[in-house]
């Protein structure tokens, strides 16, 4: 779909990112969702037009036909939106009212479906509303966004995340560089992992400065915290501490 190449074009992610992740982020409405929309508006146009007209004629036998005609269709998306009563009235629809409902529709659908992805365990921690994210709005370089969108999606290629390719079980998807056994997933990375406490100084002193109860959060709210309203900082340290961890992975 060419709006979800856009999306992902822009963010700075692969193709298998999660489309609920990157499209919640976006904030935009479905390119279905639009096409619902026009046509509606064209159902208008022919519930309106004189009886005569050839259109007219086609679209009245289209109507009393079994099966799964255009009429159908439009039946269909009205009774997704409780607005049936168009349809079996041949009434025109305010398309205004019809935008909104259907908006409204795709938001609580998505609320319902990211909670169902196991990639996204992550995201639906600070992501609970479909609207446009503001660090998509902001300055960030092109790398900066990617990494952050990355982070966000759940597919930063963190060992939680790589750990997948190989069949490891999540729980044995271990951080390379710190003593124990902990699983490498975005908390670790972003909070704890000592391979990065120096680059992590400047976001958190950012958050203490912001916030002084921040010390005393749990981890969860502490990265709820840092991606909502740090974004910024967040964005920063994941570049730099990406580097770090390629160099140390990769070199020869």
């Amino acid at each position: 779909m060419t709006q979800n190449r856009a999306i992902r074009y822009f963010m700075g992610v692969h193709k298998f990112a999660p489309l609920l992740a990157i499209n919640g982020d976006m904030g935009w409405i479905s390119t279905q969702h639009r096409r619902w929309v026009n046509i509606l508006r064209f159902w208008n146009r022919l519930v309106n037009m004189p009886d005569d007209r050839l259109p007219k004629k086609m679209f009245s036998y289209d109507y009393n036909c079994f099966g799964k005609t255009w009429c159908y269709d439009v039946k269909t998306i009205l009774q997704q939106i409780q607005m049936s009563h168009y349809y079996e009235n041949k009434l025109p629809v305010n398309l205004k009212d019809v935008e909104d409902a259907l908006f409204v529709k795709y938001k609580t659908d998505w609320c319902n479906n990211v909670r169902n992805v196991a990639k996204l365990r992550t995201y639906i921690e600070f992501k609970q509303h479909y609207n446009t994210e503001k660090y998509l709005l902001s300055s960030l370089t092109k790398i900066e966004r990617s990494h952050l969108a990355q982070f966000r999606c759940g597919i930063l290629p963190l060992k939680i995340e790589t750990g997948r390719y190989v069949g490891l079980n999540v729980n044995e998807r271990f951080c390379h560089f710190c003593p124990v056994n902990v699983v490498e997933d975005e908390t670790h990375f972003l909070l704890n992992c000592i391979k990065y406490n120096d680059l992590r100084e400047n976001l958190l002193s950012k958050c203490k400065d912001r916030n002084p109860d921040f010390e005393h959060m749990s981890e969860v709210n502490k990265l709820v915290y840092a991606v909502n309203y740090h974004y910024v900082h967040v964005a920063k340290f994941l570049v730099e501490a990406m580097n770090r961890r390629r160099m140390s992975l990769y070199r020869n």
